[in-house]
């Protein structure tokens, strides 16, 4: 049973889980208990000098073995600059030492291979990339990829898995996008791909809490999420954004996100807040389990943090996504991002990138929760990395983006993609001339961070 708890303004609680009780083992003859007791100390007392003698035999191989085992092997962290994707076969991104071919590229292949870090089984990432990976089994027969989704504790496992090497291709926040692009020395090989879907601001609150905007907090029980968690740092910027001091609420509590639903129906708390991929399961169990009400995040507060902050965009939810919601519900939010490894196979992003961006409509067909994808803003928006040599040929087109292909002979028959910016939806403007005053950075105009290197055949 969780327990909320309030909590002082540094959020420093978690919550207290009740342990259950063991079942109790069945019951057995006090006579029968004693048989297999003395048996058992008679086949020890045979056994043991055997066991004792087989066990330092064991022990002696098992540190010999220890000894001549790589670091990686033991359990140490691996060598900076490894790669070594997760689920992939080692000859698609390990080139033979007489392969005069750069990183990343691999030998003719009947089939490749693409794995996507995602998030847990349960969450929206998950089966975000199992779509993608469904769309790429249909095509099969364009491209010969195999796919298959990877789950982990979301983006910010996500980008530990990138910096250990052990990513080929990641769902992370188009905020997280925009930090990697500003600390390049933090994860140097990320690259971006595209942005996916909207990830929208959502207050879900009770139906007696009178909360029908951000300025109705004040006084209110919310839930922020655990210490270090995305979601405490996201309510920390919207409540200083809004000019919310914690103490003006009314209590606080750091309990962790599976247990919103049972605060807000159990009269713990008055709303929690998520950023996700909508239609989300919390927000329907909220809705049929205490009659929830949804509430946008709008204000002048939001206005800020837009303003000051690119990885932000205003998001609309559609009339509809949910049971009873009558209107559309405006509020803020961020993109979804596919980052990879820069030494990813760019053939397999290649195709990861054409796929998805030539097959929008379906995308949407096969899951409700991708309603939000846009061509355009596929591109367009939340890209602060340089692009993938994959995603760059496709996006950029010509010549030198797409110089990669005289390594893959199966794309001979293929034409190469042509600049083409206003039917890719990318600004009509030379890749290098500023961004004027006024107008949305497109990640190809962005000068790249010290010690990264522009899109393109490095």
């Amino acid at each position: 049973m969780v327990v909320f708890q309030p909590v002082s303004e540094d959020y420093a609680i978690l919550p207290s889980i009740a342990p259950q009780p063991s079942p109790p083992a069945p019951a057995r003859s006090a006579t029968r208990q004693a048989s297999r007791a003395q048996t058992g100390v008679r086949a020890q007392g045979k056994r043991g000098v055997v066991h004792r003698r087989a066990g330092c035999l064991m022990v002696l191989a098992t540190l010999a073995c220890l000894t001549a085992l790589p670091a990686s092997a033991q359990g140490s962290p691996p060598q900076p600059g490894l790669f070594k994707p997760d689920a992939i076969p080692l000859q698609q991104y390990q080139a033979s030492r007489n392969d005069a071919r750069p990183s990343g590229t691999a030998p003719t292949s009947d089939e490749y291979f693409l794995a996507i870090y995602s998030g847990s089984t349960s969450g929206f990432y998950f089966r975000a990339a199992s779509t993608i990976c469904a769309l790429m089994r249909r095509t099969h027969e364009q491209h010969r990829i195999r796919c298959v989704p990877l789950r982990s504790q979301g983006a910010g496992s996500n980008l530990r898995l990138l910096q250990e090497g052990r990513v080929q291709v990641a769902l992370v926040q188009s905020n997280n996008n925009w930090d990697l692009a500003r600390t390049p020395g933090q994860a140097t090989q990320a690259r971006s791909v595209m942005s996916f879907h909207d990830e929208t601001g959502l207050l879900v609150v009770r139906p007696d809490s009178g909360i029908r905007s951000l300025a109705d907090l004040r006084g209110k029980r919310i839930n922020v999420g655990p210490d270090s968690s995305a979601s405490k740092a996201l309510w920390t910027a919207l409540l200083e954004a809004s000019n919310i001091d914690t103490a003006a609420l009314g209590r606080i509590y750091s309990v962790a996100q599976d247990y919103n639903v049972i605060g807000l129906c159990q009269n713990y708390i008055d709303a929690f807040g998520l950023w996700i991929g909508h239609p989300a399961g919390p927000v329907n169990e909220a809705l049929k389990g205490c009659n929830a009400r949804l509430v946008g995040m709008t204000g002048e507060g939001v206005d800020r943090l837009i303003a000051d902050s690119p990885y932000y965009f205003r998001q609309r939810l559609p009339a509809g996504t949910y049971a009873g919601q009558q209107a559309d519900i405006e509020s803020y939010g961020f993109k979804a991002s596919l980052i990879a490894d820069a030494r990813a196979s760019p053939y397999v992003v290649y195709w990861l990138t054409r796929i998805i961006h030539e097959n929008v409509d379906r995308l949407r067909e096969m899951h409700p929760g991708l309603h939000s994808l846009d061509a355009q803003e596929m591109v367009q928006k939340g890209n602060f990395l340089p692009f993938h040599d994959g995603a760059a040929c496709y996006w950029q087109g010509g010549a030198q983006a797409c110089a990669w292909r005289e390594a893959y002979p199966e794309l001979a028959t293929e034409p190469v993609p042509h600049p083409d910016t206003l039917s890719r939806g990318m600004a009509a403007r030379p890749l290098n001339s500023p961004v004027q005053a006024g107008e949305t950075a497109s990640p190809a105009h962005l000068p790249p961070p010290a010690g990264v290197p522009r899109p393109g055949r490095q």
